[in-house]
């Protein structure tokens, strides 16, 4: 597991009014980090109650506003890592 030197969970998330999916996704990737459970896919998918297709639009919205971050753990599998909120910025329209 990777060590988080900051609160993972930051309300600042509420302030960028994103859409209940992807404020939920955030929650559940916050709450596995704070209870030292790996937050890869499958652990995320494991607390979702919504639709799969709803978590990877979540994905790839909380991807954008660089939110999270996709990293490998010790042993290659990819996890997401949530950033502080000091590294969140909007999404660039191209």
């Amino acid at each position: 597991m990777f060590p988080l030197n900051y609160r993972v969970m930051d309300p600042q998330i509420f302030n960028l009014r994103l859409n209940v999916n992807t404020t939920s996704a955030y929650i559940v990737l916050c709450s596995l980090q704070e209870d030292g459970v790996s937050p890869s896919r499958q652990a995320v998918e494991d607390r979702w109650l919504g639709q799969p297709d709803d978590l990877r639009a979540a994905f790839n919205e909380l991807l954008a506003w660089r939110i999270i971050e996709i990293r490998s753990d010790k042993d290659g599998n990819d996890v997401y890592i949530v950033n502080p909120a000091s590294l969140w910025s909007a999404p660039q329209i191209d």
